[in-house]
């Protein structure tokens, strides 16, 4: 029984072992037609990498072209990116001088043919701005590239690349006046650069590469110059969930790319049309938290571009709102109520803002009328205080208390102690935010809980009626951002 289970044990292992994948680029130096494992088909133009993905473990390829047939056996590691480069020995070329030919990578501005020394069968394509890469012999060699475009203008020079150098070769398409190419090797003694060219910026600086534990959404934000762009790679670590990924502009949202249910986003690239700030917003489709590993880079159209600064700022603004503004009513007597059917109870709905972080009121009770007017309001007090956008200074004491000349009470209540507190029935009150027998207040009512309540005011005097003046301001916080 106990080998049995070891036995099963060691085929859920094999069995999960073997869902793990890894990627592989291929390539060729003739046109050819690949079978992996007698299953998989692909067709491999001379010269143009592709990239495929297939399960960890070893992998039989057979390879096809009118120059006679290659086989070999390759492996596959997971996280791993390996490469098959497969030679074909050309008819046309004796063995002795065939030349050695590696990976060389080109960057243009323009989608284009790549001739290699004027022959018109061995042609490449070239996708603009990306890195395309292409096997080329080692030494000079005569390259043309044809833009796509009638725009552009055909670029033909003599190149060299060198064994020990990282060859990248970026070259700008233009019209007659100027023509730009700069080729960038490791090997400073092997360097090449054509006469009367500048160099063009295609580099990538890096914003972010960092993992996030996606719970539901997560938000980074960045300035972005005019002519940027954006190149976006993004994976979830466990394959059973998906995200959404959206690049929105802050300063009218608008959405500049958007992808959704994807579990891997390789090297996507944004064309950045209008300085501003922009929200990278990255959504978990899945119940629980998900690990997302996202990396941002950025390519700046020109060298100045290099001290832009991309820095956001999250920051907060405090807005004054009256909820109920300076008002005068007037509210009966006891015996008014008793005697000749008056009420001596008012209510006063108040709705507190869900994002207020401070509410406050005054209130003022006088025979009089004119004993309970006051030459500034509540608004503009507050309005004074938060002049330098700061709480620090917004207590209660900060508040001028209105005048005032005879009693009443406050109640601060919720909905259904309110409609107790209008029917004369038992009503209990909060206390933080009522006051009992007062001439005039200023008060801070709670902004935790629910939102809805209700001010209840009382007067007490057995036979005059009393004017009241109330006001309510709530602060609410408002976050922008903010280029550093």
């Amino acid at each position: 029984m106990k080998y049995a289970i070891l036995f099963l044990f060691t085929i859920l292992c094999t069995a999960i072992y073997s869902q793990k994948k890894g990627f592989v680029i291929i390539v060729s130096n003739q046109n050819c037609e690949i079978i992996i494992d007698g299953q998989k088909n692909i067709s491999l133009l001379k010269n143009t990498p592709q990239k495929h993905e297939f399960l960890v473990g070893q992998h039989f390829l057979k390879a096809n072209s009118t120059n006679g047939e290659k086989t070999q056996i390759f492996s596959v590691e997971e996280n791993n990116q390996n490469l098959i480069n497969i030679e074909f020995s050309s008819k046309a070329i004796h063995n002795n001088d065939t030349k050695k030919n590696i990976i060389t990578t080109f960057i243009v501005n323009s989608d284009s043919k790549l001739h290699i020394d004027g022959n018109s069968l061995e042609e490449s394509t070239l996708i603009a701005y990306k890195e395309n890469l292409i096997y080329l012999p080692i030494g000079d060699n005569k390259i043309r590239i044809t833009p796509n475009s009638s725009i552009f203008k055909p670029w033909t020079e003599t190149i060299k690349v060198s064994e020990n150098g990282n060859n990248v070769f970026k070259i700008e398409l233009s019209g007659p006046k100027s023509l730009s190419f700069t080729s960038e090797q490791s090997s400073n003694e092997n360097k090449t650069q054509v006469p009367h060219t500048t160099a063009l910026n295609k580099t990538f600086y890096t914003l972010c590469q960092r993992s996030i534990n996606l719970s539901s959404f997560e938000e980074l934000y960045y300035a972005l110059d005019k002519d940027d762009e954006l190149e976006l790679s993004a994976f979830m670590t466990n394959k059973k969930g998906s995200f959404n990924v959206q690049v929105i502009r802050y300063q009218n949202n608008e959405i500049i790319y958007s992808k959704s249910n994807s579990t891997f986003i390789s090297n996507d690239r944004i064309k950045i049309r209008n300085k501003g700030i922009y929200i990278i917003n990255i959504q978990n489709n899945a119940l629980f938290s998900k690990e997302v590993k996202i990396a941002l880079r950025r390519r700046p159209l020109t060298q100045k571009g290099l001290n832009f600064n991309t820095t956001v700022l999250k920051k907060s603004k405090y807005i004054p709102v009256e909820i109920i503004p300076s008002n005068s009513f007037y509210v009966n007597s006891t015996s008014n109520e008793k005697i000749k059917g008056g009420t001596n109870e008012i209510s006063i709905p108040i709705k507190i803002p869900k994002n207020a972080v401070k509410c406050y009121y005054t209130i003022s009770a006088s025979r009089l009328e004119n004993d309970i007017k006051s030459s500034t309001s509540l608004l503009e007090n507050i309005s004074s205080v938060l002049i330098d956008n700061s709480l620090i200074n917004l207590g209660i004491e900060a508040i001028t208390t209105p005048p005032g000349a005879d009693y009443c009470n406050v109640y601060f209540l919720d909905e259904v102690n309110n409609q107790n507190f209008l029917r004369e029935e038992p009503f209990n009150y909060i206390i933080n935010g009522s006051r009992i027998n007062i001439k005039s207040a200023k008060v801070e009512l709670p902004t935790i809980g629910k939102n809805n309540y209700f001010l209840g005011i009382e007067n007490t005097d057995l036979f005059h009626g009393i004017h009241i003046n109330l006001e309510v301001v709530a602060v609410y916080e408002e976050t922008y951002l903010e280029q550093e």
